[in-house]
């Protein structure tokens, strides 16, 4: 007998599809039935295998559907004819994303809890909904009891609209649909609520509640190596919750070493999942639920013995005379064992020496380790926290007496021996969270740190302070923004400057250069001394730009450096000097990542995972003609997201996110207000092509510079800031980045064609045009639609306007495309 024969009351409407208005009745486990055994698997499959967002939608609503909750005269909330005494509920990947990885584990908890009917795939196959008897007549109340419920229980967060008692449900396919036939009725009360929430406390008052005897019960439970509970999602939740209402924060270590026992375990979702139970937690599942699991699973809990236990450690044991040195984290036994003492080194002893959590961003749950030494900041990972605590440990042997040697000994290969556990992911993760307010540039200052002191830059003015004022305004700065260089600021030319200038100096025909040898540069051409003027502002103005850390959320574009020789299609000449520009340059005041825009791939999660708090600017060095610059938008102008392996994703505030900029020998596609306004342009002359920058200053520039010659290259840096300051970003005079833009997005001799053959103020046929292109270029492969975008890119450069009788869009007369190409008119 089927599951439909045992009950036949529960009557429901159901719908051809999500458009149809007028349903017939059936009976709910009839249609149950129906999704088991594969009724509308084809409908069903052919949403769950479509990748296109609008497609799978678009499909969706034709997968037929019935109303869970009764039957309706019409498919609205007054139009309900008798209800079906149930609700459907839905837990759906958007709001739950711990179903992306838990969703099995997550689906076994939800069939064990004694209210679940039916539960079954939804018909994207991302999600669960569970069907749930329930009074008819309080159908909201039991909603907004049951919404409490999994949230507390499990951690789940029901789809609001469920609520509705009118709300339309998709059938699905699922062979492994459950059933419960004797599933229990929803409980009515609000009293009900609350006695069905409290979890079992049982043998809770078997076990010492101090906060020291609850930590020597986690030491035996870790220690154990056993896992408590069934690895389930609802387990998992619930020892979350008790740990968060007995630790709080310092919790989560303890809820990580738990977690990693399950064979699903991931470091960002539990730190996520812990947050949550911090924040939800009501303090209803208390301490003793744990007990009560660690005893199922034969953990040994060890009996307390009052006034025996030094911090918890053992009833037997007796701390020995403390180890000279600060904070020491760990105890002799009598039998001259070690006892390391974790909770005092994640709590006292590494936070005394500076180490702590925090949090680039304070509206994100994701942190990152520093080191705090006085007024100066870094970012840490584990293994330089171990690294340290062995370094102590060396350092400390060194300096003790005989007998404290040989217990130094013993501690340190205690330490090196249990290193993987010591000093894992989720012991770390105990650490103290730490504020820290940094001394960042503003609107109209910048500071640069110096081994003397910190430079204050004004427009005007500037100022070096010693680093006490830091430590008067309780201010911090990361370390690797600190130049070893001891600043005075000199007049003494600057051979950068030298370089910079000669960057923007272009190659001059014989006759040219016997004449600006012979007269001096004021006597070129106008156009080509104002060129040569615009060049060096931009460039000057462009490297203050990147040394001021300060963000303009109206405007901060990425600089892009490119040759401005036009070479052959396809040939990268280089060798002008823009990675000397931008790249080594700015890397000697400033905390500097450079990415090879060769080969790295932008549609990689984990490109930018090097990328630090601390990091100030990033160099995509050498970009190749596949350089995806679209990739950056979001970067540009919002929040910077890195996602780094096995660690949660950080999302770098925008003010405080890294500027960018690219050296390449190509164009980037991309055209429009959305690109330009990301984009800051800067060419180099070919200046250096003929001669290296060794050859003309007659040393390698950087690592040959003496004291001040290094010294004259941070007063120059000085001196683009206070341009910067004073001027913007000055925009060059262009040379010849769009003519090169243009050569590289349309076919070849494209350009060199529609210059001699296009007569403006001229109407022509565009087939007409395709065939005389075809003829003098020899392209006879090319596409109608290529030559338009071709044509349309060409009346762009040119500065001309495109069928100005239709606005620019397409003429279409009889049947064919007419193509009227003008000069844009000018105001008078």
């Amino acid at each position: 007998m089927s599951e439909a024969a045992i009950s036949t009351d529960t009557a429901v409407s159901f719908y051809k599809n999500a458009r149809n208005k007028t349903g017939v009745t059936s009976n709910l486990h009839v249609i149950m039935d129906g999704i088991r055994n594969g009724n509308w698997e084809k409908e069903v499959e052919a949403v769950r295998n479509e990748k296109d967002k609008t497609r799978r939608s678009r499909l969706k609503q034709g997968v037929p559907a019935f109303t869970p909750s009764g039957v309706f005269a019409e498919r609205k909330v007054s139009g309900l004819q008798c209800h079906s005494g149930v609700l459907a509920i839905d837990f759906d990947l958007e709001d739950n994303p711990q179903l992306g990885v838990e969703l099995a584990s997550v689906r076994a908890t939800l069939e064990k809890d004694k209210f679940s009917e039916y539960v079954s795939l939804s018909v994207s196959g991302q999600g669960l909904f569970v069907i749930i008897k329930i009074d008819e007549a309080k159908h909201t109340e039991n909603f907004l009891y049951l919404e409490q419920y999994y949230k507390e229980t499990y951690g789940l967060v029901i789809d609001k609209s469920c609520k509705d008692v009118s709300r339309l449900r998709f059938v699905s396919y699922d062979p492994n649909l459950y059933h419960n036939k004797d599933a229990e009725k929803y409980c009515e009360s609000a009293q009900e609520y609350t006695k069905m929430c409290q979890p079992a406390q049982k043998d809770a008052k078997a076990y010492p509640s101090s906060q020291d005897d609850n930590a020597r019960i986690m030491a035996d439970i870790v220690k154990s190596g056993k896992m408590i509970g069934d690895d389930s999602y609802g387990d998992w939740v619930t020892i979350g919750f008790a740990l968060a209402a007995t630790f709080g924060e310092a919790g989560r270590g303890y809820f990580h070493a738990l977690s990693q026992r399950g064979v699903k375990y991931d470091a960002g979702e539990c730190d996520k999942k812990y947050s949550n139970c911090i924040e939800t937690n009501q303090g209803k599942v208390k301490f003793g639920t744990i007990v009560h699991m660690a005893k199922h699973a034969g953990v040994v809990l060890s009996q307390p013995k009052q006034g025996d236990w030094p911090e918890g450690l053992g009833k037997t044991r007796k701390r020995s005379k403390e180890i000279v040195g600060l904070g020491s984290f760990w105890v002799v036994l009598e039998e001259g064992d070690i006892d390391l003492c974790t909770v005092t080194l994640f709590q006292e002893f590494l936070p005394a020496n500076g180490f702590r959590r925090y949090k680039v961003n304070p509206n994100d749950s994701a942190y990152v380790y520093v080191r705090i030494s006085g007024s100066l900041v870094e970012p840490v990972l584990p293994v330089q926290i171990k690294d340290f605590v062995l370094d102590y440990l060396k350092k400390e042997k060194q300096n003790a007496v005989k007998e404290e040697k040989k217990t130094l000994k013993k501690v340190f290969r205690k330490v090196q021996a249990s290193s993987g556990f010591l000093f894992s992911e989720w012991q770390i993760n105990s650490l103290p969270y730490v504020t820290i307010d940094f001394l960042r540039d503003t609107f109209d200052t910048c500071y640069l740190f110096f081994s003397n002191g910190v430079v204050e830059i004004k427009k005007d003015s500037t100022c070096l302070h010693p680093y006490t004022k830091l430590q008067e305004l309780e201010k911090f700065v990361w370390k690797k923004s600190v130049n070893p260089h001891v600043f005075c600021e000199a007049d003494t030319p600057s051979m950068f400057a030298e370089f910079v200038a000669n960057t923007s100096s272009y190659v001059l025909t014989e006759d040219e250069r016997a004449a600006e040898s012979a007269l001096g540069e004021e006597h070129l051409p106008v156009g080509e001394r104002w060129m040569r003027m615009s060049d060096l502002e931009s460039k000057i103005t462009a490297f203050g730009y990147l040394m001021h850390g300060y963000k303009d959320v109206a405007s901060c574009p990425v600089v892009i450096g490119c040759d401005a020789q036009i070479s052959e299609k396809g040939v990268a000449e280089g060798g002008t000097g823009k990675s000397l520009f931008l790249v080594q340059a700015l890397s000697q005041a400033k905390n500097l990542l450079q990415i090879d825009g060769q080969t790295t791939d932008l549609s990689d999660r984990f490109c930018f995972q090097q990328v630090t708090p601390d990091t100030h600017i990033i160099a995509f060095d050498d970009a190749n003609w596949k350089f995806d610059f679209r990739t950056l938008f979001q970067r540009v102008t919002g929040n910077f997201s890195v996602e780094r392996k096995n660690a949660m994703k950080l999302d770098i505030p925008f003010e405080v996110s890294p500027k960018m900029c690219i050296t390449s020998n190509h164009t980037f596609k991309g055209e429009g207000h959305s690109f330009t306004r990301r984009q800051h342009i800067i060419e180099f002359s070919d200046y250096y092509k003929l001669r290296t920058p060794k050859e003309v200053h007659n040393k390698a520039l950087f690592t040959a510079w003496n004291y001040e010659e290094r010294n004259a290259f941070f007063s120059f840096a000085i001196h683009c800031i206070q341009e910067y300051f004073e001027k913007g970003l000055v925009a060059p005079k262009i040379r010849n980045y769009e003519t090169r833009k243009l050569l590289d997005s349309t076919p070849d001799g494209f350009s060199e064609w529609a210059d001699s053959s296009i007569t403006l103020n001229k109407e022509f046929l565009r087939n007409d045009l395709i065939e005389d292109y075809k003829s003098v270029t020899g392209d006879i492969e090319i596409k109608p639609k290529v030559f338009t975008e071709s044509l349309l890119r060409w009346v762009r450069h040119r500065g001309f306007t495109y069928n100005p009788s239709t606005n620019g869009k397409r003429d279409i007369r009889n049947g064919k495309t007419h193509v009227f190409i003008a000069k844009i008119a000018k105001n008078n």
